[in-house]
């Protein structure tokens, strides 16, 4: 719901929404084992949405796998087993069966008529407490889950990602630090232009009555959130916002 309602957070670098994922996971795994310390809830949140930040981090995005669900279903594995006290052994095996499970791509962003743009975080945290819990009953998954030969980043990304940027300070820098309330409860495209809107009435003075036209000057993907759902369904999507354009160190050619 959190993420239904746009009510999220998001790391607006790697374009992903961490603790909409996370700490619905962490919650149902904390009442699974009961009497979890805020201590070590809020470890396990960090924690989680840290890998799902630095998984971000460590390829170049193509339009094509939604980021939040996919690297979700392993953020939310790592918090569960922070909480569920899995030694290293198990939490390959968990990351290993999350494998498993992680998918959505961006066409539930680019079709019509599908109510599971607002549901990818569920998945993603049934995923992570699943795959932590099938671990600690002793299911083994795949042992090479993120970079094996037919592991995450060789299927879903052509092998071509940066290893560093995942390991670097890892356990010292948390990029949870970096992730970003939004002000208003709408997708974060969006913000610029209610930001703009609400400057210029305020500088300007502006009454509703002076109004007489209003012309939106608005990119690709803002498109689909404003676009009338008869005319969204006969465009074809656009690429939008190349990885290339991203400042930050890990993202540079």
């Amino acid at each position: 719901m959190g993420h239904g309602l746009d009510y999220d957070d998001i790391h607006a670098t790697v374009v992903v929404h961490p603790s909409a994922c996370v700490v619905p996971a962490a919650l149902a795994t904390a009442e699974r084992v009961g009497e979890v310390s805020g201590k070590d809830m809020l470890m396990a949140v960090a924690i989680g949405n840290d890998l799902m930040c630095r998984m971000g981090y460590a390829i170049d995005w193509k339009d094509d796998w939604h980021l939040s669900s996919v690297f979700g279903a392993f953020g939310c594995t790592a918090a569960s087993g922070k909480i569920l006290g899995l030694d290293r052994a198990k939490l390959v095996n968990a990351f290993g069966i999350a494998l498993c499970q992680a998918s959505f791509t961006m066409e539930t962003n680019f079709g019509v008529g599908s109510n599971m743009r607002g549901a990818y975080p569920g998945f993603a945290a049934k995923a992570g407490v699943l795959s932590a819990c099938m671990a600690e009953k002793g299911v083994i998954g795949p042992k090479n889950s993120l970079e094996g030969k037919a592991g995450l980043f060789a299927v879903y990304f052509g092998g071509k990602y940066r290893r560093e940027a995942i390991l670097d300070n890892l356990g010292k820098h948390f990029e949870g630090e970096n992730v970003r309330f939004k002000p208003w409860p709408v997708c974060t495209i969006s913000q610029s232009y209610i930001e703009a809107t609400l400057t210029l009435i305020k500088e300007q003075d502006i009454q509703p009555e002076e109004v007489e036209k209003v012309t939106v000057f608005i990119g690709d993907f803002g498109k689909l959130l404003c676009q009338p759902l008869e005319e969204k369904a006969e465009t074809k999507p656009q690429p939008w916002m190349p990885s290339s354009v991203y400042p930050s160190q890990w993202l540079q050619p």
